[in-house]
């Protein structure tokens, strides 16, 4: 079932991108798909639909794997420099 709610929002992105983004939620229908195609989904690493169709997602991912490692460095740092 989550498989089709992801292709009905997959393609739901694609009517907007096809129509210039001039699409009201009622041409879709009641059940907000425009709307969930730009929030964050647990089952899909917390990406949006959209970022998954079109191809942006490893890349988004690499870049929140670097951004932690590099967090993590600097907590550290600043843990030694505080006990020392």
């Amino acid at each position: 079932m989550q498989d089709s709610g992801l292709q009905r929002c997959l393609v739901a992105v694609l009517v907007k991108v096809e129509l210039g983004g001039a699409v009201d939620v009622n041409f879709v229908g009641h059940s907000g798909l425009l709307l969930r195609m730009h929030l964050y989904h647990e089952s899909i690493n917390n990406l949006t639909p959209a970022d998954v169709y079109f191809g942006r997602g490893q890349a988004i991912l690499k870049q929140r794997e670097r951004i932690k490692r590099k967090t993590m460095e600097n907590r550290r740092l600043q843990y030694r420099k505080y006990a020392a």
